[in-house]
């Protein structure tokens, strides 16, 4: 285990296939590397035959996992009637012409529903410009512990701030903020996005059945959706395969129970998914029988 003693202003260079846990406040602000050991595989979900349900499933691309079986995974697994793949970028890592070009060639998602994902309203000025340029269609913003702290202290003037780039570029503005940040201000902020992702993993292993995770999001969306209605059909939340075991379960069935209850109990309210996986689990295979799971069932 690699430990990384940082400030939020501070540029970190991780070799890509790190993932250390600092404490647990760290272990969500810097969730990427974040990974614990991977029990044995589930036996493998049937085949995706599409049309399972009308939640849509948000992609992780990254890039520290190989760029062509990813490119691969998706045009297998995905879908074109509201699924997205967001390349997500380190801080201060800039897109590779070799990992755009995989998000190119992902054709079972339409354009408009690629885009790239960075920390800071730094990257977000200066990469909307290149999403336009790919003919991709969301710049999302990654805001939580790793982004710089005035963003952090002030996440509804960053937001905004961040509309405006995604704006003057002509694209959609995504916001990807920390359970924390989604919790004080997230209905303060949703007037300036297009698409809301709630990073919920963290509360999976608040209990053996993820009701306090379902509770959390439906009642995150509601807020949400009441202070802009508009938002209906746009807000995902998020599990971890990399960590966050429910007592007594494996992380595989953790995952797959806290994918299921959002969408179906409570009233419902979650829009979509996303899976955060690590390089252990998409060589495993477990990254992708959970998402053909997803896709069979929900998307």
């Amino acid at each position: 285990m690699i430990v990384l003693a940082v400030s939020a202003s501070t540029i970190i260079m991780v070799p890509p296939n790190t993932e250390a846990t600092i404490l647990s406040d760290y272990c969500e602000d810097f969730e990427f590397f974040c990974e614990d050991e991977t029990p044995s595989p589930p036996p493998e979900e049937p085949p995706t035959t599409g049309g399972g349900g009308s939640a849509d499933f948000r992609a992780m691309f990254l890039t520290y996992v190989d760029h062509n079986a990813q490119r691969n995974l998706y045009n297998q697994k995905l879908d074109s009637g509201g699924d997205v793949v967001v390349m997500h970028l380190g801080l201060n890592e800039a897109p590779s012409t070799t990992d755009m070009n995989a998000m190119d060639q992902i054709t079972s998602v339409p354009d408009s529903r690629k885009g790239l994902e960075f920390f800071s309203l730094a990257e977000i000025k200066k990469y909307a410009p290149l999403v336009e340029q790919r003919g991709w269609g969301i710049i999302s913003y990654d805001l939580e512990g790793i982004s710089p702290d005035a963003e952090e202290e002030d996440p509804v003037k960053a937001v905004r701030q961040a509309k405006s780039y995604a704006s003057a570029a002509g694209i959609q503005l995504m916001v990807a903020p920390s359970q924390k940040i989604v919790s004080s201000h997230g209905a303060a902020f949703a007037q300036h996005v297009d698409r809301f992702h709630m990073q919920s993993q963290i509360h999976q292993d608040n209990d053996s059945t993820c009701t306090f995770m379902r509770d959390w999001i439906n009642s995150r969306i509601a807020s949400i959706e009441k202070a802009k209605p508009s938002l209906a059909g746009e807000i995902t939340a998020q599990i971890t395969m990399t960590n966050y075991a429910a007592s007594g379960k494996t992380i595989y069935q953790t995952a797959e129970d806290c994918l299921d209850r959002p969408l179906t109990e409570g009233g419902g309210r979650a829009d979509g998914m996303s899976i955060w996986f690590g390089r252990q689990q998409f060589d495993d295979g477990t990254y992708s029988r959970l998402l053909t799971y997803y896709e069979n069932n929900y998307s």
